[in-house]
Order: structure tokens, then C-alpha cells, then sequence
């Protein structure tokens, strides 16, 4: 799989295992672009991908609909490292207008 740009789990409701098996993917890749949409991620979701070695080279982030991510979710992939991502999606996630002002100055 280390040819692979693109990966997606569009409404799988895999849950946080998914972003567990992910930080198990060869460090070695070309993945570009995740899609996680309507997944039931979680805060726990979001930390096993702050935890992932490649993290920092994704351009791309889908985690729409996964409402359950909630304000600790939120507030955990701020803090994350996300030094190429040029799009991330949260269509559906139930962002307030105090954590909208947290990722814009991420």
C-alpha cells in the first residue's frame, strides 16, 4: 500500500479502531488524502491520529459527520500536528462558534 494516495471510510461506523489500525500503516506511503466520514470517531479517534507517524504529511482530512467527536475532539486534533493539511472537513460536527475561532488559529 505505500503506492496509495488516496484512503476512504466514508460511513463505515468503524469507530476509534479505525484511526487505531491507521497508526499501524507503513510510515513509508504517499496517503494524501484520509476520509473518515460518519465513523463515530472520538476524542480517543482523534489522539490515535495526533499519535500516527504520518499525520504531518496528509493534505487532505475528511471528518464530517462524526458528531461524536464533540468539544474534547475538537480540542485534541488542535493539538496535533498538521504541518501540510490544506483542507480539513467537519461538515456535520456540531462546531460552535468558540471552537470554529480554535481551529482558525491552529
Amino acid at each position: 500500500l505505500t503506492l496509495v494516495e488516496t484512503l476512504l471510510f466514508p460511513a463505515m461506523e468503524l469507530g476509534d479502531a479505525i484511526t487505531d489500525a491507521l497508526t499501524r500503516f507503513p510510515s513509508r506511503n504517499r496517503l494524501q488524502h484520509l476520509e473518515l466520514v460518519g465513523n463515530h470517531l472520538s476524542v480517543t479517534g482523534v489522539r490515535n491520529l495526533n499519535r500516527w507517524d504520518h499525520t504531518p504529511k496528509l493534505r487532505k482530512l475528511g471528518l464530517s459527520y462524526n458528531s461524536t467527536l464533540g468539544v474534547p475532539g475538537i480540542e485534541a486534533l488542535c493539538e496535533g500536528e498538521w504541518a501540510h493539511l490544506e483542507r480539513l472537513e467537519l461538515v456535520g460536527c456540531e462546531l460552535d462558534s468558540n471552537l470554529v475561532k480554535v481551529l482558525v488559529q491552529k
